[in-house]
């Protein structure tokens, strides 16, 4: 997948998203989308990065436990992923994270 196709798929869940956060003060109201890639583990051929394979995390984040829109975002991954959940009391909102490894095709 290119870059530009995971950004449209995010954007094709429907809801607010940002790559990495929002900026300072201005996150929109729930639910919404960050994703980001926080490492690479790359094939290595020939002494050189032959496959950019990274990790992609999608965290969706609600006001509540909300299986419906969870079923709609999980229904266009295209990958299999993990999936955990938690609330963050100190925000008083839950935390929906999907983690995937996708081959990056500059």
């Amino acid at each position: 997948m290119t870059r530009q196709q995971i950004a449209d798929l995010i954007r094709s869940f429907g809801l607010p998203w940002a790559y990495y956060q929002f900026p300072t003060d201005q996150a929109p109201a729930l639910p919404y989308v960050v994703y980001y890639f926080p490492n690479r583990n790359d094939v290595i051929a020939d002494n050189m990065n032959y496959k950019k394979v990274a990790t992609l995390r999608i965290e969706l984040y609600t006001e509540d436990k909300d299986f419906d829109i969870e079923d709609a975002v999980e229904r266009l991954l295209p990958f299999p992923y993990s999936k955990e959940t938690e609330y963050i009391d100190s925000e008083r909102m839950y935390q929906t994270i999907y983690e995937t490894e996708v081959i990056i095709n500059a």
